[in-house]
């Protein structure tokens, strides 16, 4: 079967990479807002907080999966790390303890990385436009392995 469509490359919208960056480093920090108030509540609430948190994450699941159809080198470092998806549940609260401190601070590191990724997208008009559009392949693929590390977690 013939194609008739050529395959350009698809230049990326800035604007538009920067507005799903800023979303994900919004939910990033409602969850990480959630699990700090889970370390601290106690019985039914904490429950319910892990729960919000649990939803943050899928909705920056979602977003990350839109930055990924607009970025090519995004959706290629996310199959390379490939995201085991895991049901089970701890019910030892030492455990859960332990999960919450290691996602609060994978989360920092995430949120970093997308901070570092608006500033890239703030950058493309300038000299060192090539320089950090090559180091932004190391960022995505820090962004995958640590997605794929909280993915585990929870």
């Amino acid at each position: 079967m013939r194609n008739f469509r050529n395959r350009k490359p698809m230049s990326i919208d800035f604007d538009h990479m920067r507005t799903l960056h800023e979303e994900c480093i919004e939910q990033l920090q409602l969850m990480q807002t959630a699990l700090e108030s889970a370390q601290l509540a106690s019985d039914t609430i904490r429950d319910k907080l892990d729960d919000m948190a649990n939803h943050h994450w899928h909705t920056y699941i979602d977003v990350v999966h839109l930055i990924s159809m607009h970025d090519e080198t995004m959706n290629t470092s996310l199959k390379q790390v490939g995201l085991d998806l895991r049901t089970e549940d701890d019910t030892n609260e030492a455990q859960c303890q332990i999960k919450r401190s290691l996602i609060l601070t994978l989360v920092a590191a995430l949120v970093r990385r997308h901070q570092r990724m608006i500033y890239v997208y703030n950058l493309h008009g300038e000299p060192m436009k090539d320089f950090l559009s090559e180091s932004t392949v190391v960022e995505r693929d820090c962004m995958a392995s640590i997605i794929s590390m909280i993915h585990t977690t929870l």
